[in-house]
C-alpha cells in the first residue's frame, strides 16, 4: 500500500480542530479565512468537508471548495479536482476535465499531477497515447521523490516500454520507490535480486525486499514469492511452516501456483501433517485454475478411491466455501490502480 500523509494544511486542521480545546471557534476562523478568499483555507476546509474531519461531511460542499481555491491556481487542489474528475464517483467521470487540471496542477510542479497525467498519457486515455511525454512527466514526479512514478519509470525501463530496456535503472527507480515502502517495486526489485537483473544476485537482498512487500500487503504474488524463498531456503534458513503460511495467503487468493505449492506441502508433510485428501484437493482446485502439472495422477494413484472420492468432495466445499479460489490473477503482480494518488 501507497505510504503518504495529509497535506501539511490537513495536519494543522486536525491538531487545531482536535488537540486545542476551543476548535469549534478554530473552525470558525478557517471558515471565515475560506469565505475571504484564502485558497488555502479553501482548501483545507474542502478536505475537511470530504472526509468530516470537525464537520459534517458534505461533498457537494468539497467540490465547491476545491474548485474555489482551485480557480485561484492552488495546485493541489486542482490536483484534487483532476482525481476527482478521472475517479469519478463525487463527480461525473470527465476525463477532459481532469486532464485540464492535472496540467494546471502539474505545470506548478504537483508531483501527484503529473504522475496522474503521466499515466494517462501511457495508457492513451483521453488524450493520444505519448510514451515520450509520459516518461517526461514520471520522471519530474520521481525526482520529486513520487514513488508511483518512480515505479513506473523502472517498469518502463525494464520493459523497453518508450525507452531502451535498461535493467540497471529499472533498478535505480524501484530501489528508490521499495525505500519509501511502495510495494510493488519492493516486489520487482526482489525479482530483480534474484535473477542477477540490473544488480548483482543476491538472494539475502531479494528475501528482504519480498519480506517488505508480502508483510505488508496481501497482493497473492508477494506471499507466493516470499513462500518460495522460505519453502527453499534462499536468502533466509529453511522455514516450511512459514512458507505454508504464505502459500495459504496467496491461495486462498486464487494464485493457482501457490494453490499447487500448498497442496505438494501436503502431500510432502512439509510444515503441516501429511494428508493426501487436503493435498488432491488444493492440486485439483490448482489444475481447475490453469496450473498443469502431472502430481494430481501421481498422487490419485497413490490413493484408495474413498481417499479420492474425499479429496474430490472436499475441493466442491473449498471453492463453495470461498470462490476466490477459481479466481486466478497471477498476471498482475503489481497492481498500481491501487495508488492513493
Amino acid at each position: 500500500m501507497l505510504k503518504t500523509s495529509l497535506p501539511c494544511t490537513i495536519r494543522l486542521l486536525f491538531l487545531v480542530l482536535f488537540v486545542s480545546p476551543s476548535y469549534g471557534s478554530k473552525l470558525d476562523i478557517l471558515i471565515s479565512k475560506a469565505e475571504k478568499g484564502h485558497r488555502d483555507a479553501q482548501f483545507a476546509l474542502a478536505q475537511s468537508c470530504e472526509a468530516g474531519l470537525g464537520i459534517e461531511k458534505d461533498i457537494s460542499s468539497a467540490i465547491q471548495w476545491y474548485r474555489k481555491s482551485a480557480d485561484q491556481g492552488y495546485a493541489p487542489a486542482q490536483f484534487v479536482l483532476g482525481k476527482h474528475y478521472e475517479d469519478g464517483g463525487f463527480l461525473k467521470e470527465d476525463l477532459e476535465e481532469a486532464i485540464d487540471w492535472y496540467r494546471k496542477a502539474a505545470h506548478q510542479g504537483n508531483a501527484p499531477a503529473q504522475f496522474r497525467l503521466g499515466r494517462l498519457y501511457r495508457e492513451g486515455r483521453g488524450v493520444k497515447k505519448d510514451l515520450d511525454q509520459a516518461f517526461k512527466l514520471f520522471l519530474q514526479a520521481g525526482d520529486k521523490g513520487l514513488p508511483a512514478a518512480q515505479f513506473s519509470l523502472g517498469r518502463m525501463h525494464e520493459t523497453g516500454e518508450g525507452v531502451k530496456q535498461h535493467h540497471k535503472k529499472a533498478s535505480f527507480w524501484f530501489k528508490k520507490a521499495a525505500i519509501r515502502g511502495y510495494a510493488p517495486a519492493q516486489y520487482r526489485l526482489g525479482l530483480m535480486y534474484t535473477l542477477g537483473q540490473g544488480v548483482p544476485q543476491n538472494y539475502n537482498e531479494a528475501f528482504r525486499w519480498h519480506k517488505e512487500a508480502a508483510h505488508q500487503s496481501c497482493v497473492p504474488q508477494y506471499h507466493h514469492k516470499l513462500g518460495l524463498l522460505y519453502d527453499l531456503g534462499r536468502g533466509i534458513d529453511q522455514n516450511y511452516k512459514l512458507a505454508v503460511q504464505h502459500y495459504r495467503i496467496a491461495a486462498e487468493q486464487g494464485h493457482s501456483s501457490a494453490e499447487y505449492r500448498l497442496g505438494l506441502m501436503y502431500a510432502l508433510g512439509r510444515g503441516v501433517s501429511q494428508d493426501y485428501v487436503t493435498a488432491l484437493a488444493w492440486i485439483s482446485i490448482s489444475s481447475a485454475n490453469g496450473h498443469a502439472s502431472d502430481l494430481r495422477k501421481k498422487l490419485s494413484s497413490k490413493m484408495g478411491q474413498q481417499e479420492v472420492r474425499k479429496a474430490q468432495e472436499l475441493k466442491i466445499q473449498m471453492v463453495k466455501n470461498n470462490p476466490s479460489l477459481l479466481s486466478s490473477d497471477e498476471g498482475n503482480p503489481h497492481p498500481v490502480a491501487s495508488i492513493h494518488w
